[in-house]
């Protein structure tokens, strides 16, 4: 199946070339574990490697478990988007950062990487490349103000850019879905942030607003540290600006899925890093246990809560209602089933796969883009599915509901689905 042509989501292929890779080390959800692992061990690596011209061995550790204890809330639920896009924001600000740590010029291959890596993030989802700009804006104008190279790097960066955009485009072109790959990873999206406006209010006093807000003012404080203590300007601008653009875009909608405050982790980190530079010797040990007493407490609470959640109790009777539903089906019509506002592991469970590429969301899409309501109604108004199944817990579109009333019966249901048939 072709991606956006024949399956349909908004996320970017970054995403979907990165769980390829997963599926190919360890098929099933083991693949996809062993690339969580990688990519939060690469991340925390490239972190530290900053993190170890700032302060000790034990106060770099600190940073790594407030980061962490950070970083539980925004895991729960899941969503790989930012998660992956994690790796590839610290590989840049490990790079672009090291001249200023070490005082020896980059190598230039290393800005390549640093832009393919900026463009892959934008195949990821463009918002999570955002914070890659603060760092390639901050480190440019530094270059400027210093009267240091800036056009070569520049161009290279820029280069490698080039090539990875290149590479995407070049491979939907071949297949035939470039218009589609670009309308869903960028025109859609543009659309989908719009749909929920900037309403600062609604965020203040959630979890969502409070551990945002604490992100952004770790790194706040850090620049400001840092520029007390050792009189520099660039760790100030960079901590700064991370913390305008990134928390812009962590703040840019009320959807408020915790997910999106994964964005924050490199601000933490860094933000930590430079606030313990004001830690002296003799307190470290003090503060490492404060930090311990303020941050296991809480890993562990969400933890518990995790493990005690009511997901996995109603996943037995899902999965249980799922295939029960199909057996009013017969075997050589299961080619001709539609789901309306089904969730994605319900395929996943039934071992079957959807006739049309809208195959979940379809009335939260219909809402967003008109056009995406007009190919499901035509869909099912045109080619007339023999069956049709619909989630309990939620109505569909008036205008799907006038279809079901005219063309199909109602032939069964149980604790989670409707089945139609077609009259």
């Amino acid at each position: 199946m072709a991606p956006y042509v024949d399956i349909w989501d908004h996320k970017g292929p970054g995403l979907f070339l990165i769980e390829w890779l997963g599926q190919v080390i360890w098929p099933g959800r083991i693949g996809i574990f062993i690339i969580q692992v990688l990519s939060l061990f690469g991340t925390l690596l490239c972190l530290d490697s900053i993190a170890k011209h700032f302060i000790s061995p034990l106060l770099r550790g600190l940073a790594v478990i407030i980061t962490l204890a950070f970083l539980v809330a925004p895991y729960q639920g899941g969503n790989l988007t930012e998660e992956y896009s994690l790796f590839f924001i610290a590989l840049v600000l490990m790079l672009l950062t090291r001249e200023w740590c070490t005082g020896k010029p980059l190598a230039l291959i290393w800005f390549s990487v640093a832009g393919a890596s900026f463009a892959f993030l934008a195949f990821i989802r463009i918002n999570n490349a955002v914070p890659v700009f603060a760092i390639f804006l901050v480190y440019f104008v530094f270059a400027l103000i210093k009267k240091k190279r800036v056009w070569v790097p520049l161009l290279i960066s820029l280069a490698g850019f080039a090539a990875t955009t290149f590479a995407f485009l070049a491979w939907f072109a071949l297949a035939g879905s470039l218009s589609e790959m670009l309308y869903a990873v960028f025109t859609f999206n543009s659309l989908y942030n719009s749909a929920y406006p900037y309403d600062y209010n609604s965020l203040l006093g959630t979890p969502y607003g409070i551990l945002g807000a604490f992100a952004l003012l770790l790194g706040l404080v850090g620049g400001i540290v840092d520029r007390q203590i050792h009189k520099r300007q660039e760790w100030f601008a960079l901590s700064w600006t991370m913390v305008a653009l990134s928390g812009a875009v962590m703040f840019m909608n009320t959807n408020a899925y915790m997910h999106y405050l994964q964005l924050g982790l490199p601000i933490v980190f860094l933000g930590s890093v430079l606030i313990m530079q004001a830690v002296k010797n003799e307190s470290k040990f003090l503060v490492a246990i404060v930090v311990l007493l303020l941050t296991v407490p809480m890993m562990l609470g969400y933890v518990h809560r995790s493990t005690v959640s009511p997901a996995p109790k109603n996943e037995a009777s899902y999965a249980a209602a799922a295939e029960r539903i199909l057996e009013w089906i017969p075997e050589s019509d299961r080619s001709q089933v539609y789901g309306w506002n089904l969730e994605p592991k319900f395929f996943l469970i039934t071992d079957t796969l959807p006739i049309q590429r809208f195959y979940f969301l379809q009335d939260k899409w219909s809402e967003i883009d008109p056009k995406i309501k007009q190919e499901v109604l035509n869909f099912v108004s045109d080619e007339k599915p023999r069956w049709v199944i619909r989630p309990k817990t939620q109505e569909p579109i008036t205008e799907m509901q006038k279809l079901l009333d005219s063309n199909y019966d109602l032939v069964h249901e149980n604790s989670y689905f409707y089945l139609y048939e077609l009259k």
